[in-house]
């Protein structure tokens, strides 16, 4: 049997939308299926990736990583580490970025500011 080629896909959930009136989401599954004998069939099973926090009103994915936004609060949850980190009111686009060490950080394009997350903390760069 041949494993099928693999995709990465940037994903975006804007989650007011999906409860429109209510900006609340209070939960997400996403399938990955391949196809097999001409018919999708799961590809791995499930897997608990993270519970969302109250009040997430976004969903973003930087490489492999998969990030809740309060737009209340201006936070992002990392939903594996639960690490937060403060960004600014409007998000425009969040990436995974390479570093010169080879480490791996994310980065947040906001409408004030270029947001860097690193484990240790956030810099910002304008």
């Amino acid at each position: 049997m041949s494993v099928p080629d693999a995709g990465r896909y940037l994903l975006h959930f804007d989650a007011s939308s999906m409860r429109a009136g209510e900006g609340r989401l209070s939960g997400l599954q996403l399938d990955h299926f391949r196809e097999e004998g001409g018919a999708f069939v799961c590809a791995e099973g499930e897997t608990l990736e993270g519970t969302l926090p109250a009040l997430t009103t976004d969903i973003r994915c930087a490489g492999e990583t998969l990030l809740a936004y309060r737009g209340t609060r201006k936070t992002f949850t990392v939903l594996s580490n639960n690490r937060i980190y403060l960004v600014g009111a409007t998000v425009l686009r969040v990436l995974e970025v390479t570093e010169s060490s080879g480490g791996k950080s994310i980065m947040a394009l906001c409408d004030d500011a270029i947001y860097l997350f690193s484990n240790v903390n956030v810099s910002t760069t304008k």
